[in-house]
């Protein structure tokens, strides 16, 4: 019996590759068709998308260009080079014959190449936040076979292959200070060294710098923009004084000296001057939820894009004459002139915003916590600005004022303090002073337990955020004061009733009348129970009182930082400017890295992928400038990411390399292969967690 052999259908190979194009046509189509529905239903969005599509691309271009550049230097055969990460979209090889396309190439086919056709073949992949390039004998999943073809990257020295792997991130670097050149002849848009407000204590309070003043040198280096401030501060030596050269209006420049020190309440541990950013007087008009107008209206009055151009009727034109008119009010509200152009495009209209202002610690106390808040020596009582969570029974409300803490009537800041020190988790008896819906006042006895929440650093509190009782002037205690005339002889719980002969109801009227009567000898007249008494006070010239005011709503105005065009005067200052830019950027990274594994700098507030191009997204609304100078952050990002010394990305392999360099061999195939998927994982893991915030950012937008 003779065996009979299967037929094998010979058609069925090409009836597959008929179906394959067809189908991938289809999928083109589908593409495209997709593509201009964006196009003419939401233009402005795709034009948008595409900018960031284009802009990542060309990162991950100059990456890879690095990488394929230098292996194609040192004799490497690439094999493939692809911007964005598979699937493939569309492959394009050159051949003696011309180009070849491929659509949508299946993975695992093969080409059959014939002699005179170039080695490698150019592709786009569908996702474009990344890119690779394929050589012969190298893989960034793990070990490949060897190769007996000296063009292999196995094959080459071990310094050809530091070179070729560290080539992408030089190009980066290199793309980064390119790109910052280019947009510095242009002319780029940066927040300048111009100090918007001083830390009381801070390095910089004592060393006399004000808001308003510019810094125009920083140890020798003029190229100063605020970044430059930072940085400045944070890779400064310990105790290592930075010199700096100051310009203030109506004053010839000085120089100073600034030592770098870590802020009160600052958690991140980064050692700074003491000096905040500059702002406009414009409420930002980024402000675009719903919800988060109507939040600002409610607690302000502003809209988005409102711009303040006068203060009780006096005109101002910058940030540091708000800021220090406001602090110096000392008055229950001030009136705000606005200038309006909301809904964004109407016709500017002139609005008047009445705020309210609260009044506190002028100076916080680095030793005290807070210095006390006083109007020459005399302490105002402390009211219940705002409660946070329930510490006992019949709790503490907003507008207590606070007559008794323990055995302590009329405490100061520091008096509570102390006793919920004393007091954790012990029952605390205290006394307020409450006002019922009827608008009487009565005093309630109220028993309460200290406690250490998270966020409390450990302390023992109330769950309350206090702040000066100016409505009732009634003082809490005199204390001696080096800026003023000393203490005043006023007894704890007294209640002020004239000034000058004039009759008082509120610590707001004792200002005005001290103030009234600058450089003048005045009387006090006080009432304790059924008692009265009186005291006299030499005011000086200037102010002497520790006390200042903020707005009330301040939590909720979100100002415009001030920025300023910086434009080099030829392609020579460009060149050096990108390249400290470049550097600032690439400092910044390593800096946000030490703050990582140092638990300084939360995890949560990492991006991945999802948040890049949310960011991405918001600077291309804004203008190609911006997303430029974006891009070139990323750019410079990536230098120090992928010179991290772990698995997957370069820094990892030229570990690996140099390992190999002192073993005189390569590792084992199979510990590659475990630190491959080791790096896997790890990369992975951040992958999802920074995706994770990203999406709960985006879901919580307050968060």
């Amino acid at each position: 019996m003779t065996e009979q052999k299967p037929v094998q259908n010979q058609n069925q190979p090409v009836q597959r590759s008929q179906m394959d194009k067809i189908f991938n046509v289809f999928l083109v189509l589908i593409i495209v068709a997709g593509f201009l529905y964006l196009v003419m239903q939401h233009p402005a969005m795709t034009w948008k998308i595409f900018l960031v599509l284009v802009g990542f691309g060309a990162v991950v271009m100059i990456h890879e260009l690095g990488h394929f550049l230098m292996a194609k230097f040192c004799g490497i055969k690439v094999e493939m080079f692809s911007i964005g990460f598979p699937p493939i979209l569309l492959g394009i090889r050159k051949t003696k014959k011309g180009f070849r396309f491929r659509l949508l190439p299946q993975s695992g086919t093969t080409e059959t190449l014939e002699e005179g056709d170039s080695d490698t073949e150019y592709c786009i992949g569908a996702v474009p936040f990344g890119g690779f390039v394929k050589m012969l004998g190298q893989s960034d999943s793990g070990p490949v076979e060897k190769s007996d073809d000296p063009r292999s990257f196995l094959n080459k020295p071990i310094w050809q292959r530091i070179v070729v792997v560290a080539g992408g991130v030089a190009f980066n670097a290199i793309g980064a200070m390119i790109l910052f050149m280019a947009l510095f002849l242009h002319g780029l848009e940066l927040m300048p060294a111009v100090v918007g407000n001083v830390v009381p204590g801070s390095p910089a309070d004592v060393a006399g710098l004000k808001a308003g003043d510019r810094i125009v040198e920083i140890d020798g280096e003029k190229f100063i923009d605020f970044t430059t401030v930072i940085l400045s501060a944070a890779l400064s030596d310990k105790d290592r004084g930075v010199n700096i050269t100051v310009d203030r209006a109506g004053s010839p420049e000085f120089e100073t000296q600034l030592v770098a020190a870590k802020m009160v309440n600052d958690t991140t541990g980064i050692r700074a001057f003491g000096i905040g950013q500059p702002t406009t007087l414009t409420i930002s008009p980024e402000i675009k939820d719903p919800q988060d107008v109507e939040y600002l209206y409610e607690q302000s009055g502003f809209r988005p894009g409102d711009t303040i151009t006068a203060i009780n009727g006096k005109p101002i034109t910058k940030a540091v004459q708000f800021d220090q008119q406001v602090a110096s009010a000392l008055t229950s509200k001030i009136m705000l002139t606005v200038s309006r152009t909301y809904p964004a495009g109407s016709a500017p209209t002139t609005a008047e915003v009445e705020m309210p202002l609260l009044c506190g610690p002028l100076l916080p106390n680095f030793q005290n916590e807070f210095d006390l808040a006083h109007i020459y020596s005399m302490v105002p009582r402390l009211k219940v600005k705002d409660v946070l969570y329930e510490t006992g029974k019949g709790g503490l409300q907003k507008g207590d004022i606070i007559l008794k803490v323990a055995d302590v009537e009329n405490p100061t800041y520091k008096d509570l303090r102390d006793k919920t020190t004393a007091y954790k988790d012990k029952d605390l008896e205290m006394v307020v002073l409450r006002t019922n819906a009827q608008g009487q006042e009565a005093a309630e006895m109220l028993k309460l337990q200290p406690k250490a929440r998270p966020g409390d650093n450990g302390r023992a509190t109330l769950g309350i955020q206090v702040e000066l009782d100016m409505e009732h002037a009634v003082v809490a205690q005199t204390i001696y004061s080096s800026t003023g005339p000393g203490a005043l002889g006023i007894p704890s719980g007294a209640i002020i009733t004239a000034v000058d002969g004039e009759s008082v109801q509120s610590f707001y009227d004792v200002i005005k009348l001290i103030r009234k009567n600058g450089g003048q000898h005045i009387s006090i007249d006080y009432r304790l129970g059924q008692d009265g008494g009186g005291t006299g006070l030499d005011v000086p010239e200037q102010d002497a009182m520790h006390i200042s005011s903020t707005l009330h709503a301040a939590n909720a105005l979100q100002f415009m930082t001030l920025r300023e065009t910086f434009k080099a005067s030829n392609p020579g200052t460009a060149i050096v400017w990108g390249v400290k830019r470049t550097k600032q950027y690439i400092m910044q990274s390593v800096m946000t890295l030490i703050g990582l594994f140092t638990d300084t700098v939360p995890a949560s507030s990492l991006s991945g992928p999802v948040g890049i191009a949310s960011i991405s997204y918001r600077m291309a609304g804004q203008g190609i400038l911006d997303l430029l100078n974006f891009l070139g952050l990323v750019s410079s990002c990536l230098v120090v990411m992928n010179l991290l010394p772990l698995p997957i990305v370069d820094g990892g392999l030229i570990v690996l390399l140099i390992i190999e360099k002192i073993r005189g061999v390569p590792l084992a195939q199979k510990a590659q292969e475990i630190i491959t998927w080791i790096g896997l994982i790890l990369l992975l893991s951040v992958f999802l967690w920074v995706t994770y915030n990203d999406i709960l950012r985006w879901v919580l937008p307050g968060r």
